[in-house]
């Protein structure tokens, strides 16, 4: 993912009451777990890739007007998508179903923040499967929000 840093600090339209900006913040941890995995620095690449899944699903719950719980817990944001998505508009249910496909897939669903704080476990393969799984859950989310001109 190839942004200029003026790209990558453009405030979205989609910004919370809260004053988050997930799709910023996750277009934002992309491109730094990029640059970490191209660095051979796989915790923090894989680090960084959880958060960019985390704000890609917050984004997407806060475009239907649900509740954006402040929790880091991927596993309980794929299911409030879920549920979501039964009661949700058409765009957001066209843009959700096939991101929840994706998930239901994805090892990235076992990130949790407090890796942080645990010795070097991360490896390179690892770290790959997981800064793709972003990427690919950010096309899926973000991406298709930005085409659709929700953000």
């Amino acid at each position: 993912m190839e942004e200029s840093s003026e790209t990558m600090d453009k405030s979205s339209n989609d910004i919370q009451s809260s004053q988050e900006d997930y799709p910023r913040a996750a277009r934002r941890h992309l491109a730094d777990a990029t640059v970490l995995k191209a660095g051979k620095r796989y915790d923090g690449a894989a680090y960084l890739a959880g958060y960019v899944v985390e704000c890609s699903l917050k984004a997407l719950i806060a475009m239907d007007g649900g509740q954006v719980e402040r929790i880091h817990d991927l596993p309980k944001l794929r299911d409030t998508l879920t549920r979501l998505v039964r009661y949700a508009d058409a765009r957001t249910a066209r843009i959700a179903e096939p991101l929840i496909g994706l998930l239901r897939s994805c090892g990235i669903l076992g990130w949790h923040p407090q890796m942080r704080y645990r010795p070097s476990v991360v490896g390179a393969d690892q770290a790959q499967k997981w800064v793709a799984e972003a990427s690919a859950i950010y096309a899926a989310a973000i991406g298709e929000m930005t085409m659709d001109g929700a953000i």
